[in-house]
């Protein structure tokens, strides 16, 4: 279970970064789908790295209008520019429900793995077995994420959202903002 644990243990990471960013006082949320095109570097496959720590911004990144070239990570928000934090935007690759739903078929994909005798399937010396059940995990939380949302295509929905009381209830007005704006 330790592969399972390391992302249970990241996606509440991700999840207080997140609700740190808001508190500070962020007041928007968009998929990275929305994004601008950043400037890519050596070592940087999507442009997405921290100015301050170089750490690639995998799951969220924060970004300011005045300077929409320039991320940081969300441990870093306090530094990305003089801008109030009103100003800045936080950019989610995946809702904190489509990050639990994925740690949940993880976890389902470990108990299958060891009830069919083949546990080292999800020790770090077998990677290959790793990335299989991580991205047949993926797969599901993403189709599940977009049934959910009533999505049918793979493209996703635009997620944005407005200051609330907790990450999960702007994801949800996201979500229906985005419906709203379908019809």
């Amino acid at each position: 279970m330790q592969v399972t644990d390391a992302w249970s243990k990241e996606v509440a990471q991700e999840t207080d970064l997140r609700d740190t960013v808001f508190k500070a006082g962020a007041t928007m949320a968009l998929r990275m789908s929305h994004a601008p095109l950043s400037v890519r570097e050596a070592g940087d496959e999507e442009g997405r790295l921290c100015v301050i720590c170089r750490q690639n911004s995998y799951l969220s990144f924060v970004a300011c209008p005045c300077d929409m070239a320039k991320n940081v990570c969300l441990r870093h928000h306090r530094k990305l520019c003089k801008c109030h934090p009103s100003r800045h935007v936080l950019f989610f690759r995946h809702t904190t429900q489509e990050l639990d739903t994925l740690v949940d078929n993880c976890k389902a994909a470990v108990i299958a793995a060891e009830k069919a005798g083949r546990p080292e399937a999800l020790t770090p010396c077998q990677a290959e077995h790793v990335g299989s059940a991580w991205s047949e995990a993926a797969a599901k939380a993403a189709a599940a994420a977009d049934a959910a949302a009533g999505i049918t295509s793979k493209a996703a929905p635009s997620g944005i959202s407005v200051r609330g009381s907790s990450l999960e209830q702007r994801e949800a007005r996201a979500k229906q903002e985005e419906e709203r704006r379908k019809h």
